[in-house]
């Protein structure tokens, strides 16, 4: 289908052949999930939520929030990542904290 442009089925077909292959055969995906994921994925590993909502294309914060599913397991990893008193806590052990 060279030159023929792209459509709504191939890219459909395109992300069920990919998922299925990383993820088996048992995966279910299509654009919408793709988007879904790809949001929840770029929020967890640090990416912030105005540039996703630049990247969506969405000219509203709250439409980008719908997108992103945090489980409960990531949203404590996030917290302890960006924690203020676990940073004091890793500051200090590795001699970066000083009281004033």
């Amino acid at each position: 289908m060279l030159g023929s442009g792209i459509n709504t089925e191939i890219v459909y077909n395109l992300l069920s052949r990919k998922a299925k292959k990383i993820f088996g055969p048992d995966i279910k995906m299509n654009p919408h999930k793709f988007r879904h994921t790809f949001a929840t994925h770029f929020v967890i590993n640090g990416g912030d939520p105005f540039s996703l909502r630049d990247l969506l294309g969405h000219t509203n914060i709250e439409t980008t929030k719908i997108y992103v599913d945090m489980s409960p397991k990531d949203l404590k990893t996030k917290h302890a990542k960006h924690s203020i008193i676990s940073n004091i806590e890793s500051d200090k052990q590795a001699g970066v904290y000083h009281e004033n």
